[in-house]
């Protein structure tokens, strides 16, 4: 992966805390952790777009 993309996004404070506080926990900086959660979720829709493929043609 080299082509990298740089986003700024502003959080509440409350959040920013949750994030760090459970990146911590993971041994991962919380920009890592905030990715990890992202592609998770993008590996998911992933999964939901190809079960439901599989269902159109059964």
């Amino acid at each position: 992966m080299t082509a990298k993309k740089r986003v700024t996004v502003r959080i509440p404070d409350e959040l920013n805390e949750e994030l760090q506080r459970h990146s911590q926990r993971k041994g991962l900086s919380k920009n890592a952790f905030i990715i990890n959660i992202l592609w998770k979720e993008f590996e998911d829709l992933q999964d939901l777009k190809n079960e439901q493929e599989i269902d159109k043609y059964e």
